[in-house]
This record gives structure tokens, sequence and C-alpha cells, in this order.
């Protein structure tokens, strides 16, 4: 377990040494999908700059499988010292659709990059400053949870991330999960350290565990396709005659495949059955 840490504590080091152009062509290079944003008339256009953060999110906004297999290719990419992890154990998930900290050009303020970079810089350097830990808060798209568990992709033996994982472990313990300075985040971390001696990146494994054994009995609700194959053949009927839903994805998709695989036994499944324009099929979404 954790085989990651020491891969992410090399490849991170690095990052320092490379411009917004250089982390795009990687994040290229690895077949990264959604490097765009929307141009001030809503148009959509390519990504031209991204600070290393943002980086370390979009490797983070897929499945397991694919993460993996990422940091594999990262290794050989940037001649990397460190072996190629056998797991993400604690380590989160970037939201597929909100993955960046910055938002599109249409929405962001002059400097919100630059202040990210500067942020990584000095958390890289462990001179971080209250001030700017403040200001990078009133970056558009990036708020508390986000934050955190930036800082903690970065740096996983110095921060813990304080999301939806994590909440209810802290709550659970009596401990408080709001902070809106690095004053208070410090507070937090310093509270966990005195109640758990062990690794920020094992809390965040064993908070995700918990929460996974508190929910073994909740009935969980998945959206799925129900139209598979190019031509968007309906399936509808012969799931409910053969009380069976079977998957559109296939293996060569590993992240869906992998999606799939892991919905819990039990859970119920809701027919999605609105055509949308174009080739392909639909996902499948936790909707609980």
């Amino acid at each position: 377990m954790y085989t990651w840490v020491p891969f992410y504590q090399e490849l991170t080091a690095k990052f320092l040494s490379y411009t917004g152009l250089e982390l795009l062509a990687i994040l290229k290079q690895l077949d990264i999908e959604g490097l765009t944003e929307k141009d001030s008339k809503g148009q959509i256009i390519d990504l031209t700059d991204i600070d290393p953060y943002s980086f370390l999110s979009y490797l983070n906004k897929y499945g397991d499988q694919r993460r993996i297999l990422l940091l594999g290719q990262l290794k050989q990419l940037l001649a990397l010292e460190a072996t190629v992890p056998s797991d993400v154990d604690g380590l989160p998930n970037a939201a597929a659709q909100n993955v960046r900290l910055f938002g599109d050009l249409k929405d962001r303020k002059e400097g919100d990059i630059e202040k990210l970079r500067l942020l990584y810089e000095q958390v890289e350097q462990d001179t971080l400053t209250p001030a700017l830990f403040r200001e990078v808060l009133k970056i558009y798209k990036t708020a508390e949870a986000k934050l955190s568990e930036a800082l903690f992709y970065h740096k996983p033996d110095r921060y813990l991330p304080i999301n939806g994982q994590t909440k209810p472990w802290l709550a659970k313990r009596g401990l408080s999960s709001s902070y809106r300075t690095l004053e208070g985040y410090r507070s937090i971390l310093e509270s966990v350290k005195a109640l758990d001696a062990r690794p920020f990146y094992e809390i965040s494994e064993a908070a995700y565990l918990e929460n996974v054994a508190s929910r073994k009995n909740m009935i969980r609700y998945f959206c799925v396709g129900t139209m598979f194959n190019d031509t968007r053949d309906e399936q509808l009927g012969q799931f409910i005659a053969e009380s069976k839903w079977m998957n559109g994805y296939g293996e060569e998709d590993p992240d869906a495949f992998d999606l799939v695989k892991n919905i819990p036994v039990g859970s119920k499944l809701a027919a999605k059955v609105t055509f949308n324009p174009g080739n392909g099929t639909f996902g499948v979404g936790i909707t609980d």
C-alpha cells in the first residue's frame, strides 16, 4: 500500500522547473482529455497555461487503473527513478467536471494561475504564507476542499485533504473540518496529529474505508444507459424482460469498466432513456 507516495515525492519536486506550456505538453502526451476552456465569448479554446496543482488534478480525475497507468507513462517521459506505483490507496480522485483550480478565461482574474504557481513554490520550499493562502482561496474554482486535496497531492506527509471522505472521519472524532485561513487549516492538522500518529496518507485511506463500511447497509442508486453501440440500439426492453442490465462499456475503456465493476451488490439501477445526439454510450453515475 501507499506505493504512490515516494513516486509523487520525486514527481512533484520536478515541477518548479516546468512552465505552464511544458506541463500542458506533458498532459497532451499522456492523452489527457479536457485541456480546453471557454473564452470571453463562450467559445471553446485550447488551454495555454496551467499550474502544477491543476496538472496533478488532471492526473487524478480517472479511475485507479488509469491513474496507475499514467504514472507509469510519466516515469518514462520524465526519466523518474522511483518505482511505478502498484496502488493509489488514500489518493483522492479529482472531480472530472471541475478539475482545475482556476476558472475559464472568461471567469478568471489576471494573476490567478500565477498565484497558484507561487503557492506551489512556497509549499515546495516550506515557506507558505497566510497571505498567499488567503488569496488563493479567493480564486474562482478554488475552495477549501479542493485546495486541501491539491496540497495533499503535493505533500501527502504534511497535508490532509479536508473533503467528503475525511469530514465524516473528523466529525466522528469530535474534530472540526471548517477553516478559512492557513492558521485554521494548520490547527485541524495539529488536532489530527495529536489524535492519530499515522501519516496523513494512511488517515486519508482509513477515512475512505470507514465511509465505505458505513454505507454497507445503504441502498445506492445508479443512473445507467440503455442505448449501446454507435447506432444507439435501445436495450431497455431486453433488460426489463431479463431483469438484468448489461454494461455497454468494454475493457478497452478501463476507467468506465472499472467504475461499473465497483457498483455495490444490492444497488438499484435507474434507466436513462433520453436520447442525446452523437456517437458513444451513456455513462454510469452515482446519484445518491
